[in-house]
């Protein structure tokens, strides 16, 4: 009876563990789908990361990794990647258009700031831009898109992206 119960356990915990799989390729699932509509009402198509590919929300960890701690909690995330896909943005565009992109976006985040706190944001920003053109700059993909929420203590990121006129479509 005894190898019973244990098997019974280890069944019962397998159980929990598809479910769980199941529940968070549901909640997967329906960020894409929320995506995918809102794609199609812009005029855009949205697709999949392929099998063995990387997800734009695993490369955009990384990127985020060094501007976070090592457990970021979800108010971290909101504040953090909306200059982060600026920057990110940003550094697909030519060079000469930074200063312009930046200076626009500076003006709308912070409308009655003072010079420091434009200063503060604009040096954070070419930050971020040279760390994505020093360490992923064989990810050309924009960002058109972003969804961050909590599941089970750990923060989830599900980020659309578009393929930029230099990319080709695999």
């Amino acid at each position: 009876m005894g190898k019973n119960k244990k098997k019974s356990n280890l069944l019962r915990e397998i159980q929990q563990l598809e479910t769980a799989s199941r529940s968070e390729d549901e909640k997967q699932e329906s960020s894409f789908r929320r995506f995918e509509q809102k794609a199609s009402s812009q005029g855009m198509k949205s697709f999949r990361a392929k099998k063995g590919q990387l997800k734009m929300s695993a490369i955009m960890h990384d990127f985020l990794a060094p501007y976070t701690r090592d457990s970021p909690t979800l108010g971290e995330y909101q504040n953090i990647l909306p200059l982060a896909l600026v920057a990110w943005n940003t550094a697909l565009m030519p060079p000469e258009r930074h200063n312009v992109l930046l200076n626009s976006f500076i003006q709308v985040a912070l409308p009655d700031s003072d010079p420091i706190e434009n200063h503060n944001l604009r040096q954070i920003l070419e930050a971020m831009i040279q760390d994505k053109l020093d360490n992923f700059a064989e990810y050309d993909r924009a960002i058109t898109d972003y969804d961050v929420y909590e599941d089970d203590g750990e923060i989830r990121l599900s980020i659309a992206s578009c393929v930029t006129e230099s990319s080709e479509p695999d």
